[in-house]
């Protein structure tokens, strides 16, 4: 009678277990940039596991190399999260070894927007990315884990507020930048410009920089009089990204008085998106006041 007591309570332990084993299940995304895991967490809630690889807002993403524990989190993901357009050529590279997960789900963001291989590859900037991004991943949760399909739902709905009171801002602040000219050493934030009706000044020095190539001597004195002749409202620099070019063209900009807007490529820590996003535009309002 003993014997048979221990073994009705080691199974039901047992069947307890499994059954917590399989209730406390996340879904495990991995982001390559941490604004697209900032999404994934803020959607999946309690339900997902999200690791996001490029995190460090002080460190140039460019400069980035795989590691065995990088290539190991995406191997175990059920979900990918990358941007594409060449932005991060390593992803791809990991997704072709064969992984643990019989089937993975992958965004690519730059399928979703409406741009061509070879543009700007920074489509965070633009305002409309994040929400289409959102629709897709919450679909992906849904069909993965339907359980849980009014929690999704009910996420996605509390960040389209999130995404309407952001637009709002944009068109509130857009009259008062609209046709302002303003420089850039990078195209980072090039959709955003655009989307604000900025005019753009000296671009020929940004492509350059973001094609890795020195500035030809036309495309520096074109920057350097734009700044020395305050032809522009504002210098607009990655921060993530530091040469002694750069650095002398920012201590220019000062010398002139030609206000200086730091942004980065990466989220801040403490910060969600919409934060990090208006926090920016706040700082280019302010120059051009």
């Amino acid at each position: 009678m003993q014997t048979k007591y221990k073994q009705i309570r080691f199974l039901f332990f047992t069947l307890l277990l499994i059954i917590s084993q399989t209730t406390l299940a996340k879904i495990n995304i991995v982001a390559a940039e941490n604004f697209y895991g900032d999404i994934a967490q803020t959607l999946g809630g309690d339900y997902v596991t999200v690791t996001s690889i490029l995190n460090n807002p002080q460190q140039d993403p460019h400069l980035f190399s795989t590691s065995p524990s990088v290539a190991k989190n995406v191997a175990h993901a059920d979900i990918v999260i990358y941007n594409g357009k060449h932005y991060e050529d390593w992803m791809p590279r990991l997704l072709s070894v064969p992984g643990k997960k019989k089937h993975r789900e992958i965004i690519v963001v730059a399928d979703l927007t409406n741009t061509q291989a070879n543009d700007n590859p920074h489509i965070w900037y633009d305002p409309n990315t994040m929400w289409l991004y959102a629709q897709k991943l919450t679909a992906i949760l849904i069909a993965l884990d339907p359980d849980h399909k009014a929690d999704y739902l009910l996420q996605l709905s509390a960040l389209e507020k999130k995404q309407q009171a952001f637009m709002a801002y944009l068109t509130k602040i857009k009259p008062r930048l609209k046709g302002q000219p303003v420089a850039a050493t990078e195209p980072v934030f090039n959709y955003m410009a655009d989307a604000l009706g900025l005019s753009m000044q000296a671009k020929a020095f940004q492509w350059s920089v973001e094609n890795d190539g020195t500035p030809s001597p036309s495309a520096m004195r074109e920057m350097l009089a734009a700044i020395q002749q305050r032809k522009i409202r504002a210098l607009i620099y990655n921060q993530q990204v530091s040469d002694p070019m750069m650095t002398n063209l920012i201590e220019t900009a000062k010398q002139h008085d030609v206000p200086v807007i730091a942004v980065t490529e990466t989220q801040p820590k403490g910060m969600d998106y919409y934060t990090w996003m208006r926090t920016q535009l706040e700082a280019l309002v302010a120059a051009n006041s």
